[in-house]
């Protein structure tokens, strides 16, 4: 509806925009546009430092100053007060971060997007290319997870893995499977994509520079999802000095767990830290004063897999649709791809000045009507009268672009009747 009423209110076919389309050209456009339009400032804060047990602590400033001037005069009188420094409050904890979840579609998009830099487009290729030659189970879903029914198949994969020049130490050394990848449910259909245990052999010559990236990174997430639980313990304390708050975050990695799969110059999973006790200070001379300068400046613009993360997180659709949105906008030319993220195009940015503000340019507006669309679709909407509700906003929030006076003349709404 979208795409045709651009169409004929333009009256060309130069516009083409789709439900999940439209609010994607959005968010791209928005977060590029604040990015673009905001000059970096200057960020200055002081600090002074503590030593106990081999350790330095650092307290920050919570005042920020845009004037060197300003920064440089708390520095001095940080710098000669002759008072010590008065810790306010303390806390310790310790926090426990469980193995992350073994890769759905969506997952593994925005990992390796992030990781690698490769397109969304590329990863769905290579990730079936993979599943093709019998290399990887099922790509292409939303499960991120395995019944607990196949616990004996994934000691098989995993000591398939003993022998993987980086992972071998990692994999031999699990006995125990974590369990946030394990599900009570059945062992029939889709689960979370994994290794099949099949050597690469000749199969290995086939596979190009990308293909080799997503099958080491599902190995790698393999090993992960099924590693003990890693331990950090943070410490926050709070200090004032020289008519200056100051607070302090710090944290120690006690046990690295699964986080030691990914570090190769890790040879054993031991602890590296014992848990501190920071000590009954109440008053404490500090031994080193700083200052330091930061350019602050609005976030850069959108990577692939962060766009696919938050839309993802709002349900405007799945992975798949998400990523033929991308391509669309792309291939259309409202969207390019740059080292810094997505950009759009001049004929992005004058589409995006016609539908911002719109309903139908809003994310969680859209993301609603997606919802009752597949459910439409998947369990029918005889007695549904929200689904209709719904239907009802979507079509009021088309029309409001007949209504909008940055583009369309009379001539044009005449087209629409």
């Amino acid at each position: 509806a979208t795409d045709c009423l651009i169409t004929k209110a333009c009256g060309t076919d130069t516009y083409k925009l789709g439900r999940i389309s439209t609010p994607l050209l959005s968010m791209i456009a928005q977060r590029f546009k604040r990015w673009h339009d905001t000059e970096p400032m200057a960020e200055y804060r002081v600090h002074f430092a503590l030593e106990h047990q081999d350790k330095v602590f650092r307290f920050a400033s919570d005042q920020s100053w845009d004037n060197p001037k300003e920064a440089n005069e708390a520095y001095i009188r940080l710098k000669m007060a002759e008072e010590p420094a008065v810790i306010t409050h303390v806390s310790c904890g310790l926090h426990t971060e469980n193995a992350p979840r073994l890769f759905n579609m969506s997952t593994l998009m925005h990992t390796a997007n992030e990781r690698y830099g490769l397109t969304l487009e590329q990863i769905a290729t290579s990730a079936k290319r993979l599943y093709e030659w019998g290399l990887i189970s099922y790509p292409f879903t939303d499960v991120d997870h395995i019944s607990v029914r196949k616990v004996r198949k994934i000691h098989q994969l995993l000591d398939f893995l003993h022998e993987h020049e980086t992972l071998g130490a990692s994999a031999s050394r699990i006995d125990r499977l974590s369990t946030n990848s394990l599900k009570r449910c059945s062992c029939r259909g889709h689960h979370g994509i994994m290794i099949t245990g099949m050597k690469l052999g000749p199969t290995a010559l086939k596979m190009n520079y990308a293909d080799k990236l997503i099958y080491d990174l599902i190995c790698t997430r393999m090993v992960e999802a099924f590693s003990p639980a890693a331990q950090t313990q943070t410490i926050t304390a709070r200090a004032t000095a020289a008519d200056l708050s100051f607070s302090l975050e710090e944290s120690f990695t006690l046990h690295r767990g699964w986080k030691s799969v990914a570090d190769m110059s890790v040879k054993k999973d031991e602890p590296l830290e014992k848990e501190f006790l920071w000590p009954t200070w109440s008053k404490v001379n500090y031994q080193a004063v700083s200052i330091t300068k930061r350019n602050v400046r609005a976030k850069k613009p959108y990577s692939e897999g962060e766009i696919l993360c938050t839309a993802l997180s709002a349900t405007l659709g799945t992975g798949t649709e998400i990523m033929k949105a991308l391509n669309e906008l792309t291939d259309e030319g409202y969207v390019y791809r740059s080292e810094e993220g997505l950009k759009p195009t001049e004929k992005g940015l004058a589409l995006y000045a016609i539908v911002k503000g719109l309903s139908i340019a809003d994310i969680d507006m859209m993301a609603t009507l997606e919802r009752y669309i597949r459910k439409g679709g998947n369990e029918g909407i005889e007695d549904d009268t929200r689904y209709l509700h719904q239907l009802d906003v979507y079509d009021r929030a088309v029309t409001e672009l007949a209504e909008s006076p940055m583009l369309f003349t009379n001539r044009q709404k005449n087209m629409l009747n």
